[in-house]
Order: C-alpha cells, then sequence, then structure tokens
C-alpha cells in the first residue's frame, strides 16, 4: 500500500510592508500562499503497510529551493539525501494543490481493503488540512496532485528500488560498494533484502563483500538470489552456511529454496551452527506446516532433538497457528509426555504459551497434566496470568489443566 503526505510548514508573515510573491500572484487570484513561499515545506510520503519490504519513503520540498529524500523501507539506499527544486516546479505544486480543490475534499476518500493509502496534508499558518486515499475512486484533480508530487521525486529514483541500474547510478555518481550505511550495513545488504539476483551480481562483480547479515537475508530470498551468494563464497553441500540457509529457509517457510538447497545435495537434517536447530525443528517451530510436510516426504527425522532434548513435537506445541503440526508428530509417534533434558513436557510448553487449541489436542491425545519438571512444576503452573487479550486465552488453558 502506498501512503503518500503532502505537508506545508508554517509560511513567516514578516511585515505588514513584505510583498507577496509575483509568480504565486500571477497564477491565481487567491494565492495559497500570501507571503514568503520559500519557507513553504510539502512531504511526499510513500508507504505499503501490508508488504514487508516495498518501497517506502518520504521526499520534503522546501519552497522553491531544496528537495530531501529520505528511505523508509525497501530502497537501494538508507538515509536522507538532498537536490535543488526548481521554483517553476515548486509553482506548479502549489498551483497543483489548488486546482484539486485539496481544503473542499473530505478526510478519507476512496475505498479499497487492498489498494494503495496516500496521505495528503497541506498546513500553513492559517489552515491545515490532511486527505487520506485508502484506493478506489477518488477525484481526477487529486489524483493529478499525487502524480504531480512522485513526479518531482525524478531525482531521487536511483535511492529507490534496489535494481542494478540504479546502483550502476549510484556507483557512478561516486558511492562506493562497502560503503558503511549503517547497522554496518552496505548496498549489498539492501539488494539481497530487495531479492534483485542481478543486483546483487553486479555489486559483487564490482567488489561488494558479504556481510553475516547479507548471507542470512539470502536464505529468505529467491533460489535465483540465493545461487549466485552460493557460487560466490564457494559454498559446498556439507558447510555450515549451507546449514544455516537451509534452517533459516525452513522458518520463513520458503518451500522452493528448501527443496533448491535439498537439490543441490545439503544434508536434509543438517544442524545449525548458530542455533544447533534441524530444518524440521525450525519449521515445526515457526508453524510453517507445509514446510513440514515437504522435509518429512523428502527424509527428514521427527526423532531428532535439539540440544537440550526438545523435539518437534516439543517445538510444535508452542503456538496454535502450528496444531496441524502437533497432530502430524504425534501420528509419526513422537511421545506426547516427551521431556527436554529439564523435564519439560510439549503440554508444558503449550501451556506456557498459553496455547489453548494445542494444550487441548496434547490432553485429547494423553498427556498427563500431572506430570512435572526437575523443578517441581507441573504444566498448570507454567501457565501464566496473561496480559491483555492473553488474559482470556490463558485462563481457559488453566481450566483445561483442571485447577
Amino acid at each position: 500500500m502506498l501512503r503518500l503526505a503532502l505537508a506545508a510548514a508554517a509560511l513567516t508573515l514578516a511585515s505588514a510592508v513584505a510583498a507577496p510573491s509575483s509568480m504565486i500572484a500571477q497564477q491565481s487570484s487567491r494565492p495559497l500562499i500570501s507571503r514568503d513561499p520559500a519557507q513553504v515545506l510539502i512531504t511526499v510520503e510513500q508507504r505499503v503497510p501490508s508488504c514487508f519490504g516495498c518501497l517506502e519513503f518520504r521526499a520534503e520540498f522546501q519552497g522553491p529551493r531544496t528537495m530531501r529524500f529520505q528511505c523508509l523501507s525497501g530502497c537501494a539506499l538508507p538515509g536522507r539525501q538532498e537536490a535543488r527544486l526548481d521554483e517553476f516546479d515548486f509553482v506548479a505544486l502549489v498551483r497543483a494543490v489548488d486546482t484539486a480543490n485539496f481544503f473542499q475534499l473530505p478526510r478519507t476518500v476512496g475505498s479499497c481493503i487492498d489498494c494503495p493509502i496516500l496521505t495528503v496534508t497541506y498546513r500553513d499558518q492559517t489552515r491545515i488540512h490532511e486527505v487520506v486515499d485508502t484506493g478506489g475512486t477518488v477525484p481526477d484533480a487529486l489524483r493529478s496532485l499525487q502524480k504531480k508530487l512522485t513526479s518531482l521525486t525524478a531525482p531521487f529514483d536511483i535511492y529507490k528500488e534496489p535494481t542494478a541500474a540504479h546502483y550502476r547510478a549510484l556507483l557512478a555518481a561516486g558511492w562506493t560498494p562497502n560503503e558503511r550505511l549503517g547497522f554496518d550495513e552496505t548496498m549489498l545488504n539492501h539488494a539481497v533484502r530487495g531479492g534483485d539476483a542481478d543486483a546483487v551480481k553486479y555489486l559483487l562483480e564490482r567488489g561488494a563483500k558479504i556481510n553475516h547479515r547479507a548471507l542470512d537475508d539470502a536464505a529468505q530470498s529467491s533460489p535465483k538470489l540465493l545461487e549466485v551468494i552460493w557460487t560466490a563464497t564457494n559454498t559446498t553441500q556439507a558447510s555450515p552456511t549451507a546449514a544455516r540457509w537451509l534452517v533459516r529457509a525452513a522458518s520463513g517457510g520458503h518451500d522452493d529454496i528448501v527443496a533448491w538447497l535439498i537439490g543441490r545435495g545439503v544434508p536434509i537434517d543438517a544442524l545449525d551452527p548458530e542455533t544447533r536447530l534441524t530444518a524440521l525443528l525450525s519449521a515445526a517451530a515457526f508453524g510453517a506446516t507445509g514446510t513440514v510436510d515437504q522435509l518429512l516426504a523428502k527424509g527428514a527425522s521427527p526423532q531428532l532433538k535439539d540440544a537440550s532434548g526438545g523435539n518437534a513435537l516439543w517445538y510444535a506445541a508452542e503456538t496454535d497457528s502450528t496444531p496441524s503440526i502437533v497432530s502430524l508428530m504425534l501420528k509419526r509417534g513422537l511421545p506426547v509426555d516427551g521431556a527436554n533434558l529439564d523435564g519439560r513436557t510439549p503440554l508444558m510448553h503449550a501451556a506456557e504459551s498459553c496455547a489453548g487449541g494445542n494444550v487441548r489436542l496434547l490432553l485429547e491425545a494423553g498427556a498427563d497434566a500431572r506430570l512435572k519438571d526437575r523443578q517441581g512444576r507441573t504444566a498448570f503452573d507454567f501457565t501464566p496470568a496473561g496480559h491483555g487479550f492473553r488474559t482470556s486465552q490463558c485462563q481457559v488453558v488453566k481450566g483445561l489443566l483442571g485447577k
């Protein structure tokens, strides 16, 4: 979804002798701004709330002089950039606000659940108004205003989507591929996160170095992008990196990457060197039902445990988003009361998360609510009081456990 915010900051009505801008006065008998246009600030904000990693940015137009751009999400580069704003474009933008009859529009226009959201706000010393475009049918004049706003951000296009063409332009402008951009990230991190294999390949060819975060993010991108990283790092099937990728891909339910890695020969029960989990344990913990099915079909062992003795049933019991995985693991023969090294059973783990559906399912399968862990606690003792909406869920679990 798109969010477009248009904000004009306060104008200084300096003195009674200050003359209005001749350019604006010539454009309209009732100018939107009556004093110094250089103090006007117009902001264009684009947001996509329903899409993780999609392009989001804010562009500011400060009078007939300065434009600023700030990446919010999904850009080629983070941070703020600056360029000069042409006075003619500024005047045309102010006129577009007037032509759109902006101040007569209601605060909310359009109606669409999955459409872009565009918010336009104007403010000066005497008035302020905001219009939220939620998609669907809106006035043509408003659409024209929105197009005008976004067209003025063209000088910042190279900072937007992380594509090979944009990175080529950035490097030509003097940026370097290994320049630190905050949080120890470089261009390559944004290219990997954007999922553009060609952009990643281009940066690697220009000397970009692969850091740990880029390696991790590659496991949740695409087989094409992962193959670029695989080749660049000379990864082998039995390497810790390959195991890490398989487990991370499984946790995110990226079945295409899981299949690609297994097809490459990565052992299906390989342990992530950091988490010490297998792909099956990770998929069960995150409720990736399709991935669990895929891994089992390809021979993953449901009997394997983590270093603390937790198996796939124990991990699946944590959240109510995984009841089908709990049932599947029970059918695969995992003991309903199988405890980890601390004596904690799947029922205790489900109770601690107030996962009522799994608690009910485990009890129906014969789980013993009287069992205690090594500290003498039963599943009931693990059930928290909860807070907010979880309070009622936790109370349901306490009731199921019989106290």
